[in-house]
């Protein structure tokens, strides 16, 4: 598994921004940070906040068209880490 698990498992463990990914996930396309912020009650500051912690774990890709940032998930180090985890199924009680 990459060095980015870590960052992935930190980042996942904040319902906020499993919330952030969900929301991501079940629109399908890019969302403006505006509308990623409207879902939740808090400020801007504090959203962007947590889009940073998951864009630095490759979760989510935020790109600028004109003056406008758009939110887009990337589940792909989700599927990593699950695969990672399936071999420790064997444990599971």
């Amino acid at each position: 598994m990459e060095n980015n698990t870590y960052s992935v498992f930190k980042a996942i463990a904040d319902p906020t921004r499993r919330g952030i990914i969900h929301k991501l996930l079940e629109n399908g396309t890019g969302l403006p940070i505006n509308k990623v912020v409207d879902d939740f009650e808090m400020t801007r500051q504090a959203v962007t906040k947590h889009l940073k912690i998951l864009e630095s774990a490759k979760l989510v890709e935020i790109t600028k068209v004109g003056r406008e940032k758009f939110c887009m998930a990337n589940p792909a180090p989700i599927k990593e880490m699950f695969e990672w985890t399936e071999q420790y199924k064997a444990y599971w009680g």
